[in-house]
């Protein structure tokens, strides 16, 4: 699915790597792009309840496990807050990790983080956020990590930790905040310096063209190439 995870499969589960390679997944990001964000009104629903928008709304949607990092994320929205930063939490998912993560959130964090299990519309969801952040534990703990793509094709701004697919995409540190793994204080930071340096309306979108590798016309090119592959060596 990505070079990460072939390198993953080749040093852990000794693979031989000639046997591996790598077909990207395609994905139908136009009705991500077709309506980038800028600076349109936070209406989303999502659950019973529409995001606050005179809030600084950051957004989470994971599988709600340990490897995803989601554990880091809430003591830096903690320290944010603490900064006088006028912010809201949205987690979106669900999983086992669940129970965990709510013990991280007391009462006084409480009125500020939201858990929503489904949306019905993921390209409404990043139109609802100002920041999107997904900060996996390490460099294999995502074997793609679809979210990377439709948070960046989006246009919403990004704070991420380099995973899955995140690696093989170019000029990434140019339009998002790359932060290092399992370090509450560095998404702090991030988030800290978005909020005090955009205005909601004026940052720096990833290149839409960027992605055009992971088309659903890209995934039938790779596929028939690896039909001929296969065939050759009849």
């Amino acid at each position: 699915m990505s070079n990460s995870h072939r390198t993953y499969l080749t040093s852990h589960e000794g693979i031989p790597s000639e046997k591996l390679h790598v077909i990207y997944g395609g994905f139908d990001l136009g009705k991500f792009t077709k309506e980038r964000r800028r600076s349109t009104p936070k209406t989303t629903l999502l659950g019973d309840t529409y995001t606050k928008p005179h809030f600084f709304t950051f957004g989470v949607c994971s599988r709600l496990v340990e490897w995803k990092g989601i554990q880091y994320i809430i003591p830096a929205f903690r320290k944010l807050l603490q900064h006088d930063v006028l912010a809201e939490l949205i987690i979106l998912g669900q999983g086992p990790f669940h129970s965990q993560l709510e013990e991280l959130i007391d009462v006084e964090l409480a009125e500020f983080v939201r858990f929503v299990d489904r949306t019905d519309s993921m390209p409404d969801f990043f139109k609802s956020l100002d920041v999107f952040v997904h900060t996996p534990i390490s460099e294999f703990s995502e074997t793609f990590g679809m979210v990377y793509l439709e948070a960046l094709a989006a246009g919403v701004v990004c704070i991420f930790t380099k995973s899955g697919i995140l690696g093989e995409l170019p000029e990434i540190g140019k339009s998002t905040a790359v932060v290092s793994y399992e370090n509450s204080e560095a998404i702090f930071q991030a988030m800290l310096s978005i909020t005090e340096n955009m205005d909601g309306a004026n940052f720096c979108h990833y290149p839409v063209h960027h992605l055009d590798i992971f088309t659903l016309e890209n995934l039938l090119t790779r596929y028939r190439d690896v039909i001929t592959y296969l065939d050759s060596l009849n």
